[in-house]
Formats: structure tokens, sequence, C-alpha cells
């Protein structure tokens, strides 16, 4: 049986961090095909899709450091796919 909106409202909300390995996963699998899929019909290439993923990779390696040394990351930063880079 649905649990109703209150019911639900009671709930203690989980984190982002706290949530099962396996639910991140699989969040991150579905949200990277949406990604692709998106790019892929937008014209780009592997090779720009590869760059968009290295640029990630950075961004969450200076976060990672920033948090270790006690710094924010770049506040408001969003990253969408844009017209076709001619490479």
């Amino acid at each position: 049986m649905p649990k109703s909106a209150l019911a639900k409202a009671k709930e203690p909300q989980v984190q982002a961090k706290e949530r099962p390995a396996t639910a991140d996963g699989r969040a991150a699998r579905i949200l990277a095909r949406s990604l692709f899929r998106d790019m892929r019909s937008n014209g780009h290439g592997p090779q720009q899709i590869l760059a968009l993923a290295t640029e990630l990779i950075e961004l969450v390696t200076q976060e990672m450091r920033g948090e270790a040394e006690g710094a924010a990351c770049e506040p408001g930063l969003v990253i969408v796919a844009g017209p076709k880079l001619e490479a």
C-alpha cells in the first residue's frame, strides 16, 4: 500500500552520502547514459565526450583536494551539453 504524502514527509531524509553505494552507482549509470545519448544525438563525437569526462574528473579531483584542504569548490558551476565543438 502506498504511503501518504504526510507519512513520507515525516520519514527522515537520507543524504546522498548516506545512500547505499548500489543506489548511487545506478543513478550515476542512468545519468551517464542519458548524457551520452544526448551528446551523441546533438552531434558530439567520441573525442568531445571524452573531453567532457576528463573535465568532470578534473573538477571532482579539485573539489576533493579542496575539501581535504578546507577549501570550497566553485559555486554555481554548471556543465551543459552545447553545440557541437570543432576538434
